[in-house]
């Protein structure tokens, strides 16, 4: 009755698991100790707070990274250092060693550099193309 007069129209009914000091029937409730129940919300949107931590220190992680790119970097202008020749029919092309990969609609495709470092003729015009015509 008293539930109706102050507002609380569906008491809610807290059962707790713990293991109580006693089991008699003579013992009251406030001879026992408190416990303590967190209640959290039964909504989809509720979220707990994250826990707050410092900032961790990554610049050693930052700075083995950023060498590991620099040694990358050098690795791949050393490969554009070296050179190779591409024979045409109007003179001889020197330029960096790159691998030159022609793909037809199949998703296949042909290495047109050879031992050496040198490319034949058909590294000039991929394969299907006539030279000095459409």
């Amino acid at each position: 009755m008293s539930a109706m007069v102050f507002g609380l129209e569906k008491p809610c009914h807290l059962r707790l698991s713990a293991v109580r000091e006693t089991d008699s029937m003579n013992g009251g409730v406030y001879e026992e100790k408190a416990a303590e129940l967190i209640l959290k919300p039964r909504v989809r949107t509720y979220r707990e707070k994250a826990g707050r931590t410092a900032i961790r220190d990554a610049s050693w992680e930052k700075a083995q990274a950023r060498s590991e790119a620099v040694e990358q970097m050098k690795r791949d202008w050393k490969k554009i250092g070296e050179r190779c020749v591409v024979r045409c029919e109007d003179g001889n092309f020197t330029m960096p060693r790159l691998s030159i990969v022609f793909r037809d609609g199949t998703g296949e495709g042909r290495d047109f550099l050879g031992e050496g470092g040198e490319a034949g003729r058909s590294a000039a015009l991929p394969a299907g193309k006539k030279r000095g015509g459409a």
